[in-house]
C-alpha cells in the first residue's frame, strides 16, 4: 500500500477540543481545553500519529520493507509502529528494553498480535541503540538479510517527527490559545 493513501485514511481535521472545568479555574477565570489527540485513531493514538507520519513515508520512499524501533514494555511508540507497519504490510522489530517477562504487558502482547517481532535487550545493549554499530549488529542477529531495514529512534524522536508533531500547532483553533502546555514523557535521554 502506498504511502499516500495510508496517509490519506487518517482525518486531515484537528481533532476537537473538549473544556474541562475545575474549581480553581473558574476562580482564575481560566478556560482549560485538552485537544483530544487519542481520537486521531483507535491503535495509532495521542501525537504517535504525527511523530510517525513522515518517518513512514521515508522508509517507504527508501524501500524499506521492514521498520525497527526501540522502546520499553508500556511503549506508546511500540504499540503506534506496530499498528502503522500491519495496515502498510511492513514487518515491524521492537527492541524491547530489559529482559522478556513471563506475562507481556498489554501493549506488548497487542504489538505482537499485530505482527511485531519483539526482541529483548539487556540494559547494557540497550544503552547503545543510538549507535550505528550497535544497529548493524541487531540486524544481523535479529533481521533477515533480505530486508531493507528503516531504524526510528526510540519514541519516534527524530526530525521527521518534529515535523510532524508540528501539524498540530498549524490547526487556526490551536492558535486561538495563549498559552499551550505539552505533556512530554518519551524519547532519548
Amino acid at each position: 500500500m502506498c504511502t499516500d493513501i495510508f496517509i490519506s485514511q487518517f482525518p486531515t481535521f484537528t481533532p476537537p477540543f473538549q473544556s474541562l472545568s475545575h474549581s480553581l479555574a473558574r476562580e482564575k477565570n481560566i478556560q482549560l481545553d485538552v485537544l483530544r489527540l487519542d481520537l486521531v485513531h483507535p491503535k495509532i493514538s495521542g501525537n504517535k500519529w504525527y511523530k510517525l507520519k513522515y518517518n513512514l513515508r521515508a522508509a517507504i520512499t527508501c524501500g524499506a520493507d521492514c521498520i525497527a524501533s526501540f522502546g520499553g514494555a508500556y511503549s506508546n511508540h511500540i504499540h503506534a509502529l506496530a499498528a502503522a507497519g500491519s495496515y502498510l504490510g511492513l514487518e515491524t522489530v521492537g527492541f524491547i528494553r530489559g529482559h522478556m517477562p513471563k506475562l507481556l504487558s498489554p501493549t506488548l502482547k497487542d504489538a505482537a498480535e499485530m505482527g511485531m517481532q519483539l526482541i529483548y535487550l539487556d540494559r547494557a545493549s540497550y544503552r547503545e541503540k543510538h549507535l550505528p554499530e550497535q544497529r548493524s549488529i541487531l540486524a544481523n542477529q535479529f533481521i533477515d538479510n533480505s530486508r531493507s531495514v528503516y531504524w526510528v529512534p526510540e519514541g519516534g524522536s527524530n526530525l521527521l517527527a518534529v515535523q510532524g508533531a508540528q501539524e498540530i500547532t498549524e490547526n487556526e483553533q490551536v492558535k486561538q490559545f495563549d498559552y499551550i502546555f505539552a505533556a512530554c514523557g518519551t524519547g532519548e535521554h
